[in-house]
């Protein structure tokens, strides 16, 4: 009787679990715009019988299920405490490295490699000889930070990337690859944010001097005025979020001794500066 018991409470309580959430779900106002994810969301699709045809219509219902389900952040985060106290290294396309690093995986897409670099051949061939043309290709924090990665992973390593970019590459094409640059100066500093894949600006001014160096140009001088935001949680946290990650720290360089003028066409409106300061109390700080 007693096991019985149990059995109808487990079905019950699985049965509110899956309706109760359904239900939630339909009667809670849908949200437009996710700040975690930085995106706009599916909203209900209008249907169709033409969509239904092409199967755009079924596509849609999936999307807007997965959108506008009841507390989904809440369960995004629930399903990253839950891996990462299970031991998990991975998920949603992250790696979580050590000293609190998250890390992109990179899975090499030839094709497009052989696309994009088609593309730049293209162009540096019909621009005139006497033309100097560089790329600056970024590297990756999985291959720069890769001290940071488990000891297990699948990820591909992008140095091989570079070296078959570097063979299909033009002569006309001069290429800067700033790893061992990064690579030294992550040593030191913080060249790639934790919760983000993108550098920082510190490791943004490796790849700047890298690159004038390669194009034979002078490094400029200045002295900054620094402006630290904290609270920065980035896209990769987005993708796997978890109280286990402290938030990054952004750091604003300005040039006090610099003039600009910025023209938003769009809004009609002229700033001074390059930074849009209200973003510095959002999510998105970019």
């Amino acid at each position: 009787m007693k096991k019985q018991l149990k059995n109808y409470i487990m079905i019950v309580c699985f049965l509110l679990f899956i309706f109760g959430f359904a239900v939630a779900s339909f009667i809670s106002e849908d949200r437009e715009f996710s700040e975690n994810e930085n995106r706009y969301l599916q909203q209900a699709p209008e249907f169709s019988w033409k969509k239904l045809e092409k199967g755009e219509f079924t596509s849609d219902i999936e999307s807007y299920m997965s959108d506008q389900i009841f507390m989904k952040d809440q369960l995004v985060s629930l399903k990253t405490v839950t891996d990462r106290t299970l031991l998990k290294n991975y998920q949603n396309g992250v790696y979580f490295g050590k000293d609190g690093y998250y890390l992109q995986d990179y899975q090499e897409n030839r094709p497009l490699i052989e696309k994009n670099i088609s593309c730049l051949n293209d162009f540096a061939d019909s621009l005139d000889k006497s033309v100097d043309v560089s790329f600056l290709l970024v590297p990756n924090a999985v291959s720069v930070m890769s001290d940071k990665l488990p000891a297990v992973t699948q990820t591909d390593d992008q140095l091989e990337s570079e070296k078959y970019i570097s063979s299909i590459l033009s002569d006309r094409i001069n290429l800067c690859f700033p790893y061992d640059q990064l690579k030294d100066a992550a040593k030191s500093t913080q060249v790639f944010y934790k919760t983000d894949h993108h550098w920082t600006a510190e490791g943004a001014k490796v790849g700047f001097d890298a690159l004038m160096t390669a194009m034979n140009e002078d490094i400029p001088q200045a002295s900054y005025n620094i402006e630290t935001v904290k609270d920065f949680h980035g896209t990769l946290y987005s993708k796997a979020p978890t109280d286990f990650s402290a938030a990054d720290e952004m750091h604003f360089y300005s040039n006090p001794d610099n003039s600009v003028k910025v023209n938003y066409v769009q809004e009609n409106k002229q700033t001074d500066t390059l930074f849009d300061d209200s973003f510095k109390t959002k999510k998105d700080k970019y």
